[in-house]
């Protein structure tokens, strides 16, 4: 895995199922968008991202999803790789 991440947009009221559409656009061209789903409350939509480094990542979501007409706001986070003392333990 590269760098993965997850990108909760805010939209314009009604302007959800537009803003859904078009980024369903790049996960069809296999651009970045792993997965996108509508949420309930506080965010309209939560996307799935994949690149090979967050740079990228980051290029994305400033260039392309905050250009949708629609798109209020964005917020990213990054998916890390965590190992915790525990599993350390359970591999001996």
């Amino acid at each position: 895995m590269g760098a993965l991440g997850f990108v909760f947009v805010t939209t314009e009221p009604g302007k959800e199922g537009l803003v859904l559409g078009a980024i369903r656009k790049y996960q069809k061209e296999g651009q970045y968008v792993r997965d996108v789903n509508p949420l309930l409350g506080e965010y309209d939509l939560v996307v799935e991202v994949e690149a090979k480094d967050y740079k990228k990542i980051g290029a994305f979501v400033v260039d392309e999803l905050r250009s949708i007409p629609g798109v209020v706001s964005t917020k990213t986070m990054a998916a890390i790789d965590l190992e915790t003392k525990l599993d350390k333990q359970n591999r001996k």
